[in-house]
């Protein structure tokens, strides 16, 4: 699984990232998942997409 995370405080990307990683494998069994995590400013300059 691979996905993007926004956050308003990039100090917590690491604590961030672990619960998103504990989460993806208990709720959905994924053991490998790359995240990016990105902040309001740097996910404005990304075009939109639909999930």
């Amino acid at each position: 699984m691979s996905g993007h995370i926004v956050v308003t405080d990039m100090s917590e990307a690491p604590h961030i990232l672990r619960a998103v990683r504990v989460a993806m494998k208990e709720k959905f069994g994924l053991e490998h998942v790359t995240v990016q995590i990105e902040d309001e400013e740097l996910r404005a300059e990304e075009a939109p997409s639909q999930i």
